[in-house]
């Protein structure tokens, strides 16, 4: 008999992470147990995803570097092609990592699931096939996040809040597989390593760099690449 449950409340407490929520708030549904979805079905649809993102700065960067390049618009406004592509990165790294809202565990025929609700559609990681544990954990000015991101060995990834029946999935796959590669900073949030509050302070503070970097290099590579397009001259 299959077993459906939804994850709960866990170690991470996570507020609203402005693009990412909202754009999973226009087509939110009421909470019901996912249906598992065939890896190579939610891989198609994140390189899909990720094709549309890039595409669709793509076409405001040649828009915008067309526009100044004919002195229709004046130079500075290849300032909103560079953010554009701070927010398609942002965007495109999310689909990769499989940022993810609602999640079920399943257990069907023997195997432990997790599917997860991300903006490409539900995606589906098999537990029993399980490569990869990692954490990412930010304090930021509009609050906190936790995230463990999961990778198995079917391509699937995941990026999710650990709530009780998430977490003691991953323990138990864990346990039953010691090849899996999980970071000492996972194991604080999986209970195999007590939580030390200096690692936890250095931790947090490498990863809002990361984060600000994650929205500082595509914005400037956005940019750069615009007024590029914009003033070289056509062969």
């Amino acid at each position: 008999m299959d077993e459906q449950t939804g994850a709960g409340r866990g170690v991470a407490k996570e507020p609203a992470r402005g693009l990412r929520r909202l754009l999973l708030a226009a087509w939110r549904r009421p909470e019901t147990p996912l249906e598992p979805v065939p890896a190579a079905e939610a891989r198609r649809r994140a390189a899909h995803g990720i094709r549309v993102v890039g595409g669709i700065w793509a076409v405001v960067a040649l828009v915008v570097a067309g526009l100044v390049r004919v002195q229709v618009i004046g130079p500075p406004v290849i300032g909103l092609s560079a953010l554009a592509a701070m927010f398609a990165g942002q965007l495109a790294f999310e689909i990769y990592a499989g940022d993810a809202e609602q999640v079920t565990v399943h257990v069907r025929d023997g195997q432990t699931l997790i599917s997860a609700k991300t903006l490409t559609g539900v995606r589906t990681l098999d537990l029993g096939a399980l490569a990869r544990i990692r954490r990412s954990e930010t304090h930021m000015r509009g609050g906190y996040a936790d995230r463990l991101r999961l990778l198995d060995l079917h391509g699937v990834r995941l990026s999710l809040t650990g709530g009780y029946e998430v977490l003691a999935a991953l323990r138990r796959a864990v346990e039953a597989d010691p090849g899996v590669e999980v970071t000492p900073h996972a194991e604080e949030a999986l209970s195999f390593a007590r939580r030390s509050r200096l690692r936890a302070l250095r931790r947090s503070f490498a990863g809002m760099w990361l984060v600000m970097a994650s929205l500082l290099v595509p914005l400037l590579a956005g940019f750069a690449l615009t007024a590029v397009l914009a003033w070289t001259n056509p062969l």
